[in-house]
């Protein structure tokens, strides 16, 4: 397994928490910056097993499934405590789209051959992490900034308790560095794994996922397949 590129290129969205008294009212209100999904009328930090109620959010276009940077606020009486607290959603930063894994076609193939810089931290997660049924990872690129790049992620295969997925970029070629929050949902996976394999990688609690990926090795100027490890989840399957 060759060593990718780990880039130090970190988005630069950082954890807030403000705290502000009401003292007419006695209330304190508090304020959180991060990763939510959506699920119903509430929200769940990323990498957490708690939820936020926070009410209807059809309002603000956002629906159970659905991920994205947020800030939300939590006021609290200073007299009944956090148990009455009132969670709301204050801001929505970026919307994060969750996609299907995907396979190639012979003449995307052709196409979807650029290679990325490496991975960077996305805000305090990490670069690569996998949670609640999803592959997350945050690739750094250069390009020109016009048009948007292109990712496919795609099923190489299953090894015991372990998805490889492989992941392809089309990108315009150019030397502003810039970041993404890629989001792939591992169940839709199903439709490319052989009934074997399915029954064999579905008889685990957790599972392992890997990432295969064309990088640049800037020191020696040459492109690379480098494999990272994407993460340890609840077995989706």
């Amino acid at each position: 397994m060759k060593k990718l590129l780990l880039s130090t290129f970190v988005v630069i969205f950082s954890m807030l928490f403000l705290l502000s008294c009401d003292d007419a009212h006695n209330t304190t209100t508090s304020y959180y910056d991060g990763l939510f999904t959506v699920w119903g009328e509430s929200v769940i930090p990323e990498l957490q097993d708690t939820a936020f109620v926070v009410g209807d959010m059809s309002g603000i276009g956002l629906e159970t499934g659905d991920k994205a940077l947020m800030r939300v606020s939590c006021l609290i009486d200073n007299v009944f405590g956090p148990k009455y607290a009132e969670w709301q959603v204050d801001k929505v930063y970026e919307e994060i789209d969750v996609n299907a894994l995907a396979a190639l076609s012979s003449s995307d193939s052709t196409l979807y051959t650029s290679p990325i810089l490496g991975i960077g931290g996305y805000y305090t997660y990490g670069a690569a992490w996998a949670w609640r049924g999803c592959q997350m990872l945050n690739v750094v690129y250069n390009s020109k900034g016009i048009a948007a790049p292109q990712f496919v992620m795609s099923v190489d295969g299953v090894e015991k308790d372990t998805l490889r997925l492989s992941l392809s970029a089309r990108i315009e070629d150019g030397n502003e560095t810039r970041s993404k929050l890629l989001c792939y949902d591992l169940a839709t996976a199903k439709q490319f794994i052989n009934e074997k394999s399915l029954v064999e990688i579905g008889s685990y609690d957790s599972i392992y996922t890997t990432v295969s990926m064309l990088y640049q090795d800037i020191e020696n100027d040459t492109i690379l397949t480098g494999t990272i490890i994407g993460g340890k989840l609840v077995n989706p399957f």
